[in-house]
């Protein structure tokens, strides 16, 4: 393996081609070390393993063998190795590599379900990849709780339980919002500052807070929420400086006890990529309720219709909603 070293710094191309060419000798490989965010003992090597990663054994060998810690000497992109199935691998004699395993069953998952298109892509996401231990929504007295009932029927489709929480008696004390109380919701595009009345001050951390102290009780491994890209418009907590801070408090607040992860795939990423996503998944969108006015159909109008309907437009989808006003979209995007 010494071509796989030059100057005491790594070749990767050469480590790919080796590592691929070993790979696809073993019918069951043994064990695959993840190179990222793993605990390390007090001698900075890692001690649990996972088959979600690509890195063999003897990899973390070779590591050692160039004296530099592991974390330094590769990369930390997971996808480093991966090749789809059936492509052919230049250096294993033409010979495909093993499909590998994606589901990570380890990781045992609680998801904050309210019944909407995000947090409903998510669950169907966190079911397919992870451990779904079940889906937990929130009362929390807002206008309606028809979403609720999607979250439900939602646990029911995956087959894992559902609970909801009941906090009318906080949400009664975060008053002035257009989703608790009597003030009408805005139409108009999702990321105008009219829309700021739909902001239940602390809602995010409040729940988040719940849901960890419940996972922690449960021995899960982490708590799944669905913010996204466009919610950092309006939402102070629902944007990565809050998920980095939450996380924080929470290792300190639960240190020795519990070591629970705030699961936020769609951080980065806009509602069009959630759409796309809860495709690749199969999440029946018809089955998740959006908007706002909680009316007898998804009224196309408020911000979150508004953004819903953009995002099956961005992502190619069909989008198989019935709004009250299903163009009114196009409207408020030309607006903004």
């Amino acid at each position: 393996m010494a071509f796989v070293v030059k100057d005491g710094h790594l070749n990767e191309v050469a480590l790919d081609a080796h590592c691929r060419a070993h790979i696809a000798r073993f019918k069951r490989p043994k064990r695959y070390i993840v190179a990222d965010s793993l605990p390390r003992n007090n001698y900075g090597k890692v001690f649990k393993t996972d088959r979600r990663a690509v890195f063999k054994r003897r990899v973390t060998r070779l590591a050692r063998r160039v004296r530099r810690p592991l974390q330094a000497a590769f990369p930390c992109n997971p996808h480093l190795f991966l090749r789809p199935k059936g492509v052919r691998c230049p250096a294993s004699s033409g010979r495909s590599l093993p499909a590998l395993k994606n589901k990570d069953d380890t990781m045992k998952t609680i998801v904050i379900c309210s019944g909407g298109l995000d947090s409903v892509s998510l669950a169907h996401k966190t079911a397919a990849e992870h451990d779904l231990a079940g889906l937990l929504s929130f009362d929390y007295g807002q206008r309606h709780v028809k979403e609720v009932e999607f979250a439900a029927a939602c646990a029911r489709r995956l087959g894992v339980p559902h609970r909801v929480v009941d906090i009318r008696q906080i949400g009664a004390a975060l008053s002035g919002s257009a989703l608790t109380d009597d003030v009408d919701v805005p139409d108009g595009h999702y990321a105008e500052d009219t829309m700021k009345i739909t902001i239940v001050p602390n809602r995010n951390a409040i729940m988040l807070a719940i849901a960890f102290g419940m996972a922690a009780a449960e021995k899960a491994d982490a708590v799944a929420t669905a913010v996204h890209g466009g919610d950092h418009f309006i939402y102070p907590d629902c944007r990565p400086g809050f998920v980095a801070a939450f996380q924080a408090m929470q290792d300190a607040a639960l240190e020795g006890y519990a070591d629970i992860r705030l699961y936020t795939p769609y951080l980065h990423g806009s509602k069009a990529d959630i759409v796309a996503d809860g495709a690749r998944h199969g999440t029946p969108f018809a089955q998740t309720w959006s908007c706002y006015k909680g009316g007898a159909r998804q009224c196309g109008r408020c911000g979150t219709c508004v953004e819903r309907r953009e995002a099956f437009h961005l992502a190619g989808v069909d989008d198989p909603t019935d709004y009250a006003d299903p163009d009114y979209w196009r409207q408020a995007v030309e607006g903004h």
